[in-house]
């Protein structure tokens, strides 16, 4: 688009140069210099200064004009627009002219020459100060007293070009189905014209929008079956007045002697139809006709691939603004990434494999020197994952805030999977209590296996693999916590099964030595998270990881 909107009124003084319009294209027009003391009109109506007698040209299309010593274009709301230098002008914002721009309007160029005569091998004239540039009997301007002396092949011309832009400012099928219609019937002498629909799954026919005599058609609208069936191929069907109807009777018994169907297709596919019959009365069909009504279904077709794409723009916004909302209540059940609860300090971080996650974790203070843990996974990815661990974590925390016992919390949310919570899949969930006043970590591994205990001055190692099925495998499945020693400075990490078969650039997966390996000496709780997401990122070779990853250190 053009690129600036100055102010002309501000360039006062100035001596003011000549300009010629040297025509590039049409050797039936000469270099015309333009006066400086008015505005110069560019345009299709007779009134114009330069008259460009053709239907793709609006009546006033573009201005030229001197001010302040200084060329001005200005494009006045064309339809097809004014380029300048091959850059389209934006409406009403006049645009400096220098010296060699070429003005492009339609299908006329002219080459802008400032401050001196025109090539020496060309005569040429001036325009005169009045409102009317005289023919000068070169054949190079052509006057029309009304839009009625316009051929048919134009003015079907116009409504196509008009039905183009009515077409992509259509919201929805209807709006482009009134639309269509209305330019049918205009620019045909069919009297009756429907856009027709199939229902998906059926044989029934829905009347989107359909006019009879330039009036909305009444409910009951006939047409040809046989013509629509035909059409379904993916081109143009017709039914003149020599052809047996044997099979038309639905419009034979009105009277109707010639008729068309064209399909109005997206890709393959055909959306639906645009009918157009005769009444009764003299319609003349041919290959203007044909032409016309192939044009405008094909700029129908675009429109309604349009919509579709908006759309389904429109759904993939609203399912991210649901997506969004879940992530957004999902964090809320979740730890702060840092942090300390009763006798631990913490430090946490989770990044989904889409944009919410099946990951279960929290840190609860259950009082008198004692801490739950809990990080689980559930099977599967995306909305429903994070649901079904929204509604475990919700359970667990409300278990063992009224009995801090681990293994009867565990049994209890596994009876609640089996019966309510799940259909289908698993989640695997390590849940452990620590109490410092005991000097004990308390804990039931159900299916999960994804952790690692590092006592004060000592390297991590893997904690023993579970001895337990999954929730939602076996509702009588009998958990049993294990007691072991906890003391002050050690650190207890655990993370979900997102880390451990993180694949990287080779295939190979990052597994639990990977995170035993990567967290090495690190000082703190905090040094153990960002040690393994960056082992995981340099492993992986990309910030988007293949599942859900979670992981939660802990020190006493």
């Amino acid at each position: 688009m053009a690129t600036s909107r100055p102010n002309p009124s501000t360039l006062v003084g100035a001596v003011p140069k000549p300009l010629t319009l040297v025509p590039l294209n049409d050797p039936g027009l000469r270099p015309t210099e333009l006066p400086h003391t008015r505005p110069v009109l560019l345009g299709r109506q007779s009134q114009c200064d330069l008259q460009l007698a053709d239907q793709t040209v609006s009546r006033a299309h573009a201005v030229i004009e001197q001010r302040g010593g200084s060329w001005y274009v200005t494009d006045k709301a064309s339809r097809l627009g004014t380029l300048l230098n091959g850059i389209r002008l934006d409406a009403d914002a006049p645009t400096p002219l220098r010296d060699g721009d070429v003005i492009t309007i339609a299908r006329w160029s002219f080459r802008a020459r400032i401050g001196g005569a025109p090539s020496s091998d060309a005569t040429h004239s001036t325009l005169p100060g009045s409102s009317r540039l005289v023919d000068d009997q070169r054949g190079r301007v052509e006057t029309f007293k009304s839009d009625a002396l316009l051929a048919k092949a134009e003015q079907r011309l116009q409504l196509v070009m008009d039905l183009a832009a009515d077409l992509h400012a259509a919201k929805d099928e209807s709006a482009l189905a009134a639309s269509l219609v209305a330019a049918t019937a205009r620019g045909t002498s069919h009297g009756r014209c429907a856009v027709l629909k199939l229902t998906p799954g059926t044989d029934d026919v829905l009347v989107v929008a359909a006019r009879v005599h330039g009036q909305d058609a009444p409910a009951g609208f006939p047409f040809s079956r046989s013509l629509v069936r035909a059409a379904s191929g993916g081109e143009i069907a017709r039914l003149a007045g020599d052809t047996p109807l044997q099979h038309a009777m639905s419009i034979v018994s009105h009277g109707i002697r010639s008729a068309m169907c064209a399909p109005v297709m997206v890709g393959n596919d055909v959306l639906a139809y645009l009918y157009l019959d005769d009444d009764g009365r003299d319609a003349r069909s041919g290959p203007e006709v044909d032409a016309f009504v192939a044009a405008i279904t094909r700029i129908a077709s675009l429109a309604l691939a349009e919509i579709a794409r908006r759309q389904l723009k429109a759904r993939h916004a609203e399912l991210a603004a649901d997506l969004t909302a879940a992530r957004t209540a999902q964090v809320r059940l979740m730890p702060a990434p840092k942090g300390r609860v009763g006798p631990i300090v913490y430090a946490a971080r989770n990044q989904p494999g889409r944009l919410v996650a099946g990951d279960l974790l929290d840190v609860i203070d259950l009082g008198q020197g004692r801490v739950a843990a809990c990080l689980g996974d559930v099977s599967g990815k995306g909305v429903g994952a994070a649901m079904l661990m929204s509604a475990a974590q919700t359970q667990l925390r409300a278990t063992l805030r009224h009995d801090p016992d681990p293994a009867r919390a565990v049994e209890t949310l596994n009876r609640e999977v089996v019966s309510r919570l799940l259909t289908d899949g698993f989640i695997s969930l390590w849940t452990g209590i620590i109490d410092a006043h005991a000097g004990t970590l308390t804990y039931v591994d159900a299916g999960h296996s994804y952790w690692t205990l590092r006592r004060a001055g000592d390297r991590h190692a893997a904690g023993p693999v579970a001895e337990f099925l999954p929730l939602g495998v076996d509702a009588n499945e009998a958990y049993r916590a294990t007691v072991i020693e906890f003391r002050a400075g050690d650190r207890l990490t655990v993370f979900s099964d997102g880390v451990a078969e993180q694949p990287g650039a080779d295939g190979a997966a990052f597994r639990t030595q990977g995170a035993i390996d990567a967290m090495g000496e690190a000082a703190d709780e905090a040094a153990d998270v960002d040690a393994i997401f960056a082992a995981m990122h340099a492993h992986a070779q990309t910030d988007a990881f293949a599942d859900d990853v979670t992981v939660l250190s802990i020190r006493l």
